[in-house]
């Protein structure tokens, strides 16, 4: 078995590079929701999961078809 990293659970990164501990979340007015397109959602952090991570009120969600 090959030999795997420990990774955030929250930011995904390797537990050597997180950076969640330097994220000042805030509250902001609207509420954001983030879609993610498949592909960003399979990278280890990509610009949506970024956001969201900064913005306590936003809601992430990841798929192809948003209508519903």
């Amino acid at each position: 078995m090959p030999h795997v990293r420990p990774t955030c659970p929250r930011c995904r990164k390797a537990a050597s590079t997180c950076y969640c501990a330097r994220i000042a979340a805030f509250a902001s007015s609207p509420r954001f929701v983030i879609l993610l397109h498949p592909r960003e959602n399979k990278k280890r952090i990509g610009p949506g999961r970024l956001t969201h991570l900064c913005l306590e009120t936003s809601l992430l969600g990841g798929g192809m078809d948003f209508t519903g």
